[in-house]
């Protein structure tokens, strides 16, 4: 049943990979204006790739006038997310942390998907704050009507900003799993019984001057060390059963 459950959050951390990839192709955010009959004459779409873009065409001199000020998110950000999303493909679908027979390189993996998660938690936050509000551009929804004037304006988020929130939501258990299991292996690798079977394996046990450099090389490692308690059993045992193994 567990297994199940995590299989079904790693499915939905690749949908939610594909919404955050598409995302980027769709409008986060518009703003129009309509006259009292409703016919529009003002229309902008924001795209964090391609900035403003409208349907209408130039003969529109009001919805040219009202085209809002350019937002600039740094294209430096939008590339770094959208390699971040791909190699966080990658790692979900080759680096499968419960059957992963390698765990050294899995703490590092982690990071890359925590910093997605940062750079989600970005564009859902910062974008908003300190793009749009700035700009009297409101959010997430707002219908305003000028009695003076008789046009209504409407402010609202796009299907790109809800496609953020949905990845966001998808990415989120997936990504906290898999931290705490790569977490727990790099612990139990790093127990004093790993180490000191790690450094016996790097030493040629059959000679005795190598056995007495592994020895003080294990020693001066948990030197000043609270588990040197734990590591003097450990070692004295495996140096005798490599001394009966001779």
């Amino acid at each position: 049943m567990k297994s199940n459950l995590i299989q079904g959050f790693r499915v939905l951390y690749l949908v939610g990979l594909i919404f955050l990839l598409l995302s980027f192709f769709l409008d986060w955010y518009s703003f129009q204006i309509f006259d009292s009959n409703k016919n529009i004459l003002v229309s902008w779409n924001y795209n964090v790739l391609f900035e403003w873009s409208t349907p209408l065409s130039d003969d529109f001199a009001l919805n040219r006038a009202s085209r809002p000020e350019n937002i600039s998110v740094p294209w430096v950000i939008n590339l770094i997310a959208i390699i971040s999303i791909i190699v966080s493909g990658y790692i979900v679908l080759f680096k499968n942390v419960e059957q992963t027979e390698s765990t050294k390189y899995l703490i590092h993996f982690t990071y890359v998907n925590a910093f997605l998660l940062l750079l989600v938690l970005f564009f859902l936050l910062v974008f908003p704050l300190l793009y749009l509000l700035p700009r009297a551009l409101y959010f997430p929804l707002i219908y305003l009507e000028d009695l003076e004037t008789g046009f209504n304006y409407f402010y609202s988020i796009g299907f790109g900003y809800l496609s953020h929130i949905i990845a966001f939501l998808l990415i989120f258990p997936y990504n906290i799993f898999y931290f705490r299991t790569a977490n727990q292996f790099e612990k139990e690798n790093n127990t004093p019984e790993m180490l000191v079977k790690k450094l016996i394996k790097r030493t040629e046990e059959n000679l005795d001057l190598d056995k007495l450099i592994a020895q003080e090389e294990i020693k001066s490692k948990f030197k000043n060390s609270n588990q040197q308690h734990y590591v003097d059993p450990i070692l004295n045992r495996y140096i005798k059963g490599a001394e009966n193994t001779e």
